[in-house]
């Protein structure tokens, strides 16, 4: 049973006695009673609070007593909306007490806005008061049926009671207004799969995973159908993909203006921080933009202010915005060794591999146990062609860190670059032993090992597996590649087919219809192709055999 503090009961009890008004008309309400400045529940605590959060519950406060002191005069909904911006508050900083004392205060004096409930239905669902966060989303839908967030709710509070009939009620009416919500996609397959109809379910979750990857409740839903279908290593896969920090997990993105009205107030740098941070890893730059500013705006001296709106910047691909800020960095604060790696970052992919190649190195001095520095250096000396200092650093990528699928990925990839074959196929099972489910690797082990295969045909290979739904042009290439190498010119010739479809104008399309052309003639093109075309493909004599020469 939740305790609350003494100080509260007397709030609660009036809060709890009100809360029945939630289940009447706006007709059948009664004319609300006045409130007088003792009404009101005592302020929190003020002295710990940054500047920015004690002004905000001043400012308010103040404006609610102004309020109040015209209460002869004032309209109730005045009086309603004054109510309402604290509970809103509140709400935001999770005193949730007296937000439903406010939220209901406010529903009282104007019951035909629909905030009040609706906000009240998620504090009381927060609060475990199932009964009130329903009545709260009923009264919501009332005064706006044609709103499916209402509905949703309301399906969550079925589907958590166990009602699964009328929680599949509540999200079909809700997706009959707005099919494309993703949090009522998400509890209508969440039905789908408590009712046994796991493939149905497991075919809308990869939709919206397609849509939101990192989203980690459809990764816990996923891991449940699976559960339940008795496969349990896609099971640990998408368990595996949720972070174990709850700071690191992205949250599923599903729109909903009122809720998000409560982002929008002022907060502590803190919480602004970590909120970008938030939207930085979910893709939404323009967000992450945006909270950065305002936490440098409340505070310039803040360590990270300035390396995080950089990042933003680089991920916006606003180089020459995120150059200025990084820069700032460095001169506030010259011995953090990301702010070097992301100014080089920045630098290389200007142009200036010069002057990356200096920042890297200047990373690595300050940290050379970071993975991540090595990682940005070994793909620079790759790009230059300086294959065994990229080697190099891709190894102590992986000695350091063996879960970073991209040091796997770019090792592979240099010794392909050099006609390596052998060892590239090496890395990829290797890489593949620590991230079986790497998608990347997969792809490139089948391609290092294909290519062995086409340079001796002979010899002993483990049985190559076809990934499934090859989707990218490279993926595609890789599957017709190895279908050519099997003598299956007609799978070959389809592959290719759609790889062709799939390149833009961006694209050598004339080189990807080359290879078409020759598995139309059921023969591998003159190159079998690796990364950057290392292995040239050639017939000894007496022997149809493919083999390769040395790289031109």
């Amino acid at each position: 049973m939740r305790a609350y503090p003494a100080s509260m009961l007397p709030l609660l009890a009036s809060a709890l006695v009100s809360l029945c008004l939630l289940a009447c008309t706006a007709s059948e309400v009664e004319q609300p009673s006045r409130l007088g400045l003792d009404d009101l529940p005592p302020l929190p605590a003020l002295e710990p609070m940054e500047p920015a959060v004690r002004d905000q519950f001043e400012e308010r406060q103040a404006l609610l007593v102004s309020v109040l002191d015209e209460a002869s005069t004032a309209a109730d909904h005045d009086i309603a909306w004054a109510l309402g911006q604290m509970g809103r508050l509140h709400q935001a900083y999770r005193d949730y007490d007296r937000a439903v004392w406010f939220l209901d205060q406010a529903h009282r004096f104007d019951p035909e806005i629909f905030d009040w409930p609706y906000l009240l239905g998620h504090v009381a669902k927060v609060l475990g008061d199932l009964e009130t966060a329903e009545r709260g989303f009923l009264r919501a839908h009332e005064l706006r049926p044609d709103e499916p967030r209402p509905l949703t709710a309301l399906g969550e509070l079925a589907l958590e009671a166990g009602d699964l009939d009328r929680a599949e009620a509540f999200y079909r009416e809700a997706l009959d207004l707005d099919a494309t919500l993703p949090l009522t996609r998400l509890g209508l397959a969440r039905v789908e799969s408590a009712r046994g109809r796991h493939a149905d379910a497991i075919e809308a979750l990869d939709r919206l995973l397609a849509e939101q990857p990192d989203a980690y409740q459809v990764h816990y839903a996923l891991a449940d159908a699976y559960r339940a279908l008795d496969r349990p290593e896609d099971v640990t896969w998408h368990l595996e993909a949720i972070p174990a920090s709850n700071l690191d997990r992205i949250g599923l993105s599903s729109p909903d203006p009122w809720m998000e009205g409560l982002l929008e107030i002022p907060a502590s740098v803190t919480a602004i921080d970590r909120r970008g941070r938030v939207a930085l890893l979910g893709g939404r730059t323009q967000e992450a933009i945006r909270l950065f500013r305002r936490g440098i705006a409340l505070d310039p001296d803040r360590v990270e202010a300035r390396f995080n709106l950089g990042m933003a910047f680089l991920q916006a691909r606003r180089l020459d915005e995120a150059e200025v800020e990084l820069r700032q960095s460095l001169v506030e604060y010259p011995e953090q060794s990301a702010t070097y790696r992301v100014l080089g970052t920045v630098r290389r992919e200007l142009g200036d591999e010069a002057e990356a190649l200096i920042l890297f190195a200047r990373a690595i001095e300050l940290d050379s146990e970071a993975a991540i520095n090595h990682l940005a250096m070994a793909e620079l000396r790759r790009m230059r062609g300086e294959h065994a200092w990229a080697i190099e650093h891709y190894e102590r990528v992986i000695a350091l860190d063996p879960d970073v699928g991209d040091a796997h990925l770019g090792l592979a990839r240099t010794y392909l670059d050099l006609g390596r074959v052998v060892p590239a196929s090496e890395v990829t099972a290797r890489g593949l032993a620590e991230l079986p489910r790497n998608r990347g690797l997969q792809w490139l082990d089948l391609r290092a090992r294909a290519a062995r295969l086409i340079a001796d045909p002979s010899q002993p290979i483990a049985s190559l597996v076809l990934p499934e739904n090859p989707r990218t042009i490279f993926e595609l290439e890789t599957a017709a590649m190895y279908r050519a190498a099997t003598s299956d010119f007609n799978d070959a010739r389809r592959f290719q087919q759609q790889a062709l479809q799939s390149a833009g104008p961006a694209v050598d399309r004339g080189r990807i219809t080359a290879r078409l052309e020759a598995y139309q003639a059921n023969r591998l093109p003159q190159w079998a192709w690796v990364e950057g075309e290392p292995v040239r493909i050639a017939r000894s004599s007496g022997s149809s055999a493919p083999v390769p020469s040395r790289r031109r």
